[in-house]
């Protein structure tokens, strides 16, 4: 499942340039048959997908990076999102030992261009190997580091509560879905939500909690509420942002890959979702149809799902396969509504 900017980033150990013994932190690790061949390997990855690529690994999952320069080698899966890539440079630094080696990797086209002239911001002197479309820079960890430049970019890429506009702010963070804004189509798939809602319910892929929120808000008949999610760190924001709507219902946090069905849940009355559509830069309306099949799967005979999506994507054929029954409620802005029954 590792990309070629993987294979590149292990490029300076594979050719023997480097060094790839003792305690090692791969930071949004996906697993690699190179990963394979090291021992005394922590993985911190909080997109449960990827996570689970390390299952049948002896890699140790990490819930959050300690601060404690305590390993020999850190690597670094660059992600886009150019606060979150900082935020990860920095606290992969931190954790690392002096002497020790930072090495970090992404697609030319995904930022891989930026990381040398980063790592010199951190005061690295590095190296650097192109290959795959993508880079490899590393560096030995000095001494003295300049600590400003952390902590500046760790606190940029650190969660923040943020004004969404019309009286809503939310905690977020930089790399989740959506972080700095409501997403065009979770916004207009909220003015749909049925105010009669009632009785077990479920966001798939809730992000932050924004459209679980606006649920709750618009029905008080809600008895149980399941928040669905890929991405630890939005998981975690949603439980601090749905605290303050949920009333009397229950609700239950699930960090979970949605191509398959949840464990131990009852019959729902009701889903909504705006299923994502990229699995890192590349576009796959798999991720959706599986979150379609998913939905059927889980939700009562008669049981309604509502969803958004792009007007370009042709969730039809699964919605016709999965469901009794669907219509599109409303098409605006390059979105559609849909509602299905089972």
């Amino acid at each position: 499942m590792a990309g070629s900017h993987i294979d590149t980033l292990f490029l300076p150990f594979v050719m023997g340039d480097v060094p790839c013994a003792g305690k090692i932190l791969f930071v949004g690790g996906v697993y690699h048959s190179f990963v394979a061949t090291l021992k005394n390997v922590y993985v911190y990855q909080p997109f449960k997908p990827w996570a689970d690529s390390f299952n049948s690994s002896p890699c140790v999952l990490l819930k959050n990076m300690s601060g404690k320069a305590e390993y020999d080698v850190c690597l670094v899966n660059i992600p886009k999102q150019k606060e979150e890539a900082q935020f990860w440079l920095a606290s992969a630094l931190e954790n690392l030992k002096a002497g020790g080696v930072l090495a970090a990797a992404a697609a030319n086209d995904s930022g891989g261009t930026r990381i040398e002239s980063w790592m010199k911001e951190l005061g690295l002197e590095t190296h650097m190997i192109s290959k795959n479309k993508a880079r490899v820079v590393w560096a030995q960890k000095p001494q003295q580091i300049k600590d400003d430049v952390v902590a500046g970019w760790k606190d940029s890429g650190a969660s923040v509560i943020k004004n969404f506009g019309e009286g809503l702010a939310f905690k977020t963070i930089p790399g989740v879905f959506s972080w700095d804004r409501v997403d065009k189509g979770s916004f207009i798939l909220s003015d749909y939500i049925p105010k009669d809602t009632k009785g077990a319910v479920a966001d798939f892929g809730s992000g932050i909690g924004y459209l679980s929120h606006e649920m709750l808000r618009a029905s008080k008949n809600i008895s149980t509420l399941y928040v669905v999610e890929g991405d630890a760190r939005a998981l975690d924001c949603s439980r601090e942002n749905l605290e303050g709507v949920k009333g009397d219902a229950v609700i239950e946090y699930y960090w979970h890959d949605l191509s398959n069905p949840l464990p131990n849940v009852s019959p729902l009355d009701f889903i909504i979702m705006n299923p994502p559509f990229h699995q890192g830069a590349k576009q796959t309306i798999g991720i959706g149809q599986s979150f379609v099949k998913n939905a059927a799967h889980h939700l009562r005979k008669n049981g309604v799902l509502m969803m958004v999506a792009n007007t370009h994507l042709p969730y039809e054929d699964s919605l016709k396969q999965y469901f009794a029954s669907f219509k599109i409620v409303v098409q605006s802005g390059g979105f559609k509504v849909i509602e299905a029954k089972k």
